[in-house]
């Protein structure tokens, strides 16, 4: 019972502004009815001008409410929606420039593939070019850091669900049910499990030709494609 009410709040939360319109019309209806008297009215008693004068007051009242709504309320909220929409879509990209593209640039290093979040097309082939528990040359040369491969995929994991938390935190008010839900999507993916379960074992090793891994962070980065798609974030050729 409670998935069903749920879901038809769910509906009505989606298609309010249907309802609102439908309703608008439908005192209009009223209202031509009435007062041009373009067709017989539906009202047939000794009350029908009494009850014909409290429907048209009604529908008077309502449409000017609606307008009032309109202006006050919806034709504000586009115009906020339209000046911070591109605000978001900067921060939802950053989530792929500064997350997915530097394990693909680490991943990337000494292979013949480029390090490209904006597509997948060579994504798992990336991923494969390095075996995930073997220390970072990259980063020892540069910092002179030892860390794995697989520990640094679970630092920008860690860092990928900070930056989709943020952007739900800040402007959760200014998406849609379909944004919101693509990005909590992606906090619940499997991936973030089982790096963080394979980073705490003291010893493992994992098979080249079969790492549930690359699978693992190939639907991640299917997923942040999808959430650039909803934010009308165009892709990059």
């Amino acid at each position: 019972m409670t998935e069903l009410n749920r879901a038809v709040g769910d509906f009505f939360y989606r298609h309010s502004h249907l309802f609102l319109c439908g309703i608008f019309l439908i005192c209009l209806y009223i209202i031509v009815q009435v007062k041009f008297e373009i067709t017989p009215f539906f009202v047939y008693s000794v009350y029908a001008d009494g009850i014909n004068e409290i429907l048209v007051n009604l529908s008077f009242s309502y449409i000017a409410a609606y307008i009032f709504y309109q202006l006050t309320s919806r034709l504000l909220l586009k115009i906020r929606n339209r000046k911070i929409r591109p605000v978001i879509q900067k921060r939802v990209e950053e989530i792929g420039r500064r997350s997915i593209y530097y394990v693909l640039l680490e991943f990337s290093r000494e292979s013949h593939f480029s390090a490209d979040y904006k597509h997948i097309d060579n994504t798992a082939k990336v991923l494969e070019s390095k075996l995930w528990t073997d220390e970072m040359p990259a980063m020892q040369r540069q910092f002179g850091i030892r860390i794995t491969y697989l520990n640094y995929v679970r630092h920008q994991c860690d860092d990928l669900k900070d930056r989709v938390s943020d952007v739900l935190k800040i402007y959760k008010d200014e998406m849609t049910v379909e944004q919101i839900t693509a990005l909590e999507g992606m906090k619940d993916l499997y991936i973030f499990r089982l790096v963080e379960l394979l980073c705490s074992l003291p010893s493992i090793k994992i098979d080249p030709g079969h790492n549930p891994l690359v699978e693992e962070y190939l639907k991640l980065h299917q997923k942040y494609l999808e959430v650039e798609r909803l934010f009308g974030i165009a892709a990059k050729d």
